[in-house]
């Protein structure tokens, strides 16, 4: 079999009318024209591609804050007692945790 792809419609895409064996000429076909201005195009591609980097760039900060938090969390809670005692009073519950 032949392999045809189909476009949104369901209709075969980029495929050319059949030839018309009386005339020698296809069938009717649509086409899309449609009049840019290339530096106007080259501006949004610039664009996008900015963005894009911006995007990626925060994606990585955050990445980077997320692992920092998470290695900090780490750190402060090696010992039982920092559980209680998260920001380094010395105190819990007013009793002091220090001898």
């Amino acid at each position: 079999g032949t392999w045809v792809e189909l476009d949104e419609n369901g209709m075969p895409a980029n495929v050319p009318p059949p030839v018309d064996e009386n005339t020698g000429f296809g069938g009717w076909a649509t086409v899309s024209v449609r009049e840019y201005d290339e530096e106007e195009e080259r501006l949004k591609q610039e664009a996008a591609a900015a963005k894009a980097a911006k995007r990626a760039s925060e994606q990585q900060e955050r990445e980077k804050k997320l692992q920092e938090l998470e290695e900090r969390a780490m750190a402060e809670g090696d010992d039982a007692m920092s559980s209680f005692d998260p920001w380094n009073t010395g105190m819990y519950k007013g009793v002091r945790l220090s001898g």
